[in-house]
């Protein structure tokens, strides 16, 4: 007998163990103990206490081989322990899932709670405070306030919330929305049955749809507790050895440069184009010129001193090239008619000898426009550097802007004075809180009262009619080339910039396209008469999906590739729990385009001027623009420097231009020849197996990013 304990004991595996009815089971895993130096096996002292635990006889110490019994009090501490051990695994189960409730949004477990039709949390002394229009305290941009912050109106200015005309009625969603379903099944095909967080999520949807069934078309479904607020914030940046935000900055300025009289600026822009503007005081304009005058339009003194310059190249090319980049700052301006004058002929001009002579006290912003600002981009590229100028005052060591003067032309001033023009819309966005005012002189040359005052002239001679104008400080501007907004690495150094949680190389935050928001979304409030306060609230972003349809036949999707793209987007976007839309902007006014993306997470659609509608979306959101066959352009990369994450597409197949032969490839033709570049521009889109293969991986990482960034928004919040 003792032989066979001796080698049950050296088996490998430990003994089978026995189930007594009413009995808890032991762990299956093999018991710990002290090992033997021979071959790793458990004493036999351990096996047998392991069979008296479970109630197995065993031999007296003294050998007589009576039966004796494990202790009642053995077998109860057992019991408790293992109870304990269990109660203890469901308290932590239960403490992660309490606090992954309340991390999903600021409201936590109160979202989760089916809440009636048209009730809503207001924020009451017993939950949580939600930013208000009518309470400053709590709006912020993305979470925090603006540094400085928007300023209110002058008092000397209307009331920011009084309705300046009757708005138009929201077009018919069958004319200009083309919604595939209004909400994406939580659930597709391949999964069985929804889990209990899917199906709250489900009842909560239908009862925002139930809550949304009176809302236009294109605005339905934007409560302010959908989505969630993007994790851009604005924090202190500490400015050493040149850097802005960890990244060092390219900006380069020759010593004197801000104190000059006469200052120039040339900005890196996308693949190192440079915009330009100047900054100069002592500046005539005059009596009854146009912008080709022939005895020139912009009088200088011939006493000033040489320009200085800075921007985006190195101190010695700024120092030997800075008279030819002047030239070029004001031809791009527009503003390249000009001569100097001597002392004798400015006293003449300022004794009123040579017609009616005005002042314009303190610094003017000035832009001229031309015809190709019919076009929504090309007059983006234009404006926009206004905004820059507005919200960067500091950065250029201006004291204050207090005039802007907007000199249009026949084609581009009517887009400027329909209020349901896109130019309308972006003008009063970038002055926001002030109004511009059209086509007259009151208050022009009077002492500058409040604010900023805006002026919009519809030509050059409508400005030059009213005499000679002399201007303080004058800073002309031209435009950006390649993008909407500047990388505020270019720029001089600023105190404060937003940060996203991501690196510089995933999305480029940039301080111009935050602020813009903020005034776009204060400028619809203030359209909407207050009746759309929500908008002067923090943006959110949404779990949608948005398809660009062109109308018409040039740059458009064929009809096969559109089917199935269409029914691939809807599928890859309702597996990650997304909503997915085809939009067209056709038909639409500019408060509904703006406000039909201002809360998608993912825009996607050919090249075009459809696109600029990105520079609405929430901050940090997903542009993919797709290219016809070889022809390819920079406009819209990151949504012109929108803050956006951007990706692109372009099939390798297509039709080729006739005469594509006689150059080394299409690439080179559309370059050399406008005619080949326009072909290839408007070309029918045609995609194919690989090329839908390409893009799921594109939008199935597009989605990893929006999960991160959700993530990430939860956890800042």
């Amino acid at each position: 007998m003792k032989k066979t304990k001796e080698k049950d004991s050296s088996m490998s595996a430990p003994p089978a163990r026995r189930r007594t009815q009413g009995r808890i089971p032991l762990p299956s895993s093999t018991p710990t103990g002290r090992r033997s130096s021979a071959g790793g096996a458990f004493f036999k002292d351990r096996t047998d206490a392991r069979m008296q635990d479970v109630g197995t006889p065993s031999k007296n110490k003294d050998g007589s081989g009576t039966p004796s019994k494990t202790k009642p009090s053995a077998i109860l501490a057992r019991r408790r322990r293992i109870l304990l051990r269990s109660f203890t695994a469901a308290l932590v189960v239960l403490a992660v899932v309490a606090i992954a409730l309340l991390m999903r949004g600021k409201e936590g477990l109160l979202r989760w709670i089916p809440r009636p039709r048209g009730v809503r949390n207001t924020g009451d002394a017993t939950s949580p405070k939600i930013a208000d229009a009518s309470d400053p305290s709590t709006v912020s941009t993305f979470g925090v306030t603006l540094a400085p912050s928007l300023p209110a109106d002058p008092p000397d200015t209307v009331d920011i919330l009084a309705a300046e005309h009757t708005p138009t009625d929201a077009p018919k969603s069958e004319d200009v929305v083309y919604r595939e379903e209004a909400r994406p099944q939580e659930a597709t095909a391949t999964n069985e049955s929804l889990s209990s967080s899917s199906q709250q999520k489900q009842t909560r949807d239908e009862i925002d749809q139930t809550m949304a069934a009176t809302t236009p078309p294109h605005v339905q479904g934007r409560a302010d507790e959908k989505g969630f607020v993007p994790p851009v914030h604005l924090s202190p940046t500490a400015v050493d050895d040149g850097k802005v935000g960890g990244l060092t900055s390219k900006f380069e300025a020759v010593p004197g440069l801000f104190e000059s009289d006469d200052q120039v600026y040339l900005i890196n822009t996308f693949e190192n184009y440079l915009s330009h503007h100047v900054i100069t005081k002592d500046v005539l304009l005059r009596a009854n010129a146009d912008l080709d005058a022939p005895d020139g339009l912009f009088l200088f003194s011939d006493s000033m001193k040489d320009p200085l310059c800075g921007g985006g190249r190195a101190p010695i090319y700024l120092k030997n090239n800075c008279a030819k980049e002047k030239e070029t700052a004001w031809k791009e301006g527009h503003l390249d008619s000009r001569r100097t004058l001597s002392a004798s002929e400015i006293s003449a001009v300022r004794s009123g000898s040579q017609g009616v002579f005005n002042v314009i006290q303190g610094t003017t912003l000035l832009i001229v426009l031309d015809q190709s600002c019919t076009n929504v981009a090309h007059f983006a590229g234009k404006i926009l550097y206004v905004h820059h100028m507005l919200t960067n005052k500091a950065v250029y060591r201006l004291k204050d802007i207090k005039t802007v003067l907007v000199v249009a032309d026949k084609k581009s001033y009517p887009k400027l004075t329909n209020k349901a023009a896109w130019q309308s819309l972006v003008l009063e966005s970038i002055l926001w809180p002030h109004r511009p005012v059209f086509n007259t002189s009151a208050d022009l040359f009077g002492p500058p009262k409040g604010g900023v005052r805006a002026f919009v002239f519809e030509d050059m001679q409508a400005l030059t009619s009213l005499g000679w104008i002399y201007f303080e400080q004058l800073v002309g501007v031209g435009i950006l080339k390649g993008e909407f907004f500047f990388e505020d690495h270019e720029l001089p150094p600023r105190p404060k910039l937003y940060r996203a949680p991501f690196p510089s190389s995933t999305v480029n935050v940039s301080y111009d396209s935050i602020v813009f928001r903020e005034k776009v979304r204060s400028a619809l409030g203030r359209r909407a008469g207050g009746k759309r306060k929500e908008l002067l609230g923090v943006q959110r972003m949404e779990r949608r999906v948005l398809l660009v349809d062109r109308l018409g036949t040039r740059r458009v999707f064929s009809q096969d590739t559109k089917t199935v793209f269409t029914s691939h987007m809807r599928s890859w976007a309702e597996r990650r729990g997304y909503a997915f839309e085809i939009i067209s902007f056709e038909g639409l006014d500019a408060d509904a385009q703006a406000e039909l993306v201002e809360s998608a997470a993912m825009l996607v659609g050919l090249h075009g001027a459809n696109l600029v509608n990105s520079i609405f979306m929430p901050p940090l959101a997903v542009l993919l623009e797709i290219f016809p066959y070889v022809f390819y352009h920079t406009m819209y990369r990151e949504g012109g420097k929108a803050s956006l994450k951007y990706f692109s597409y372009q099939p390798d197949h297509g039709i080729d231009w006739p005469g594509v032969e006689n150059y080394q490839s299409g690439i080179q033709c559309a370059r050399a020849n406008n005619d080949c570049k326009l072909f290839y521009r408007d070309g029918i889109v045609e995609l194919n197996q690989v090329d839908f293969k390409n893009l799921e991986r594109i939008f199935t990482e597009a989605f990893d990013y929006l999960d991160s960034l959700e993530a990430a928004s939860r956890h800042a919040n």
